[in-house]
């Protein structure tokens, strides 16, 4: 298995490697590509040894997701390269129709999860074009993602992998003052205890840099090569340049 993963994996990352030339085709040109290296990908996982029908079946969905995500960038790439500004319609859309949003046995997928957050951030993308901006705080457009799941999807599984995926992100980023509420309207629209938990460990880990807190102890390597730990300098006023 793990031969046949560095092969496909490879012949996968042989439609990046020339980005621009690939994302600049005629929107025809591109699909006959992609078309292409899928039945390449196929026909090794056909030929392959792997007797494991279970992972033949999750590998085949898997290459075919790899495809939709390659299609799903391609407007917004295609405009970029020609210099364009690219507003996402309908007709980007489409081709995610055949989609099932619903597919359990699919969440180990990497790809498949990959690309229920494209459409989730398409979603998300149209909703700022209508609103003329993207002028709108941390727990309302938390608040309103997890309202586009719910309408999108009905398998509780997909639905609070998601949400527990985007709330580990967005407390990363935000502000720590608001990480009890964010971690609050994850837990009332969450029903995943694991996952309620999860959330709870990260906003712990983002308010050790909360104003006020003692700063973690680390220790860094100077240009000079010598070695400094934050410790060395307690009470005194620390700066630190990152470069």
């Amino acid at each position: 298995i793990n031969s046949y993963l560095f092969q496909t994996n490879m012949l996968g990352g042989e439609l990046m490697e020339d980005f621009s030339g690939l994302f600049s085709l005629p929107n025809e040109e591109f699909s006959e590509k992609l078309s292409a290296k899928k039945d390449e990908m196929l026909a090794l996982l056909s030929h392959s040894e792997i007797e494991d029908k279970k992972f033949k079946a999750l590998e085949e969905a898997r290459i075919g997701y790899r495809m939709k995500d390659l299609e799903f960038n391609y407007p917004h790439y295609n405009a970029m390269l020609a210099g364009e500004n690219y507003t996402p319609t309908g007709e980007d859309l489409a081709f995610l129709n055949e989609l099932d949003f619903n597919n359990y046995s699919h969440i180990v997928i990497g790809e498949y999860i990959q690309m229920i957050k494209n459409y989730l951030r398409m979603i998300e993308w149209k909703r700022m074009v209508e609103m003329g901006g993207w002028d709108i705080s941390t727990i309302d457009r938390l608040t309103l993602y997890y309202n586009d799941i719910d309408s999108l999807i009905s398998q509780p599984s997909v639905a609070n992998l998601l949400k527990s995926e985007f709330i580990q992100s967005t407390l990363e980023f935000s502000d720590v003052e608001m990480a009890d509420s964010l971690v609050n309207i994850f837990i009332a629209n969450s029903c995943s205890e694991l996952y309620w938990e999860k959330a709870k460990e990260t906003k712990a880990r983002r308010m050790l840099l909360a104003a006020g807190q003692p700063a973690p102890e680390f220790t860094l390597t100077s240009i000079d090569g010598d070695t400094y730990s934050l410790g060395d300098f307690k009470g005194k006023l620390v700066y630190l340049d990152f470069w």
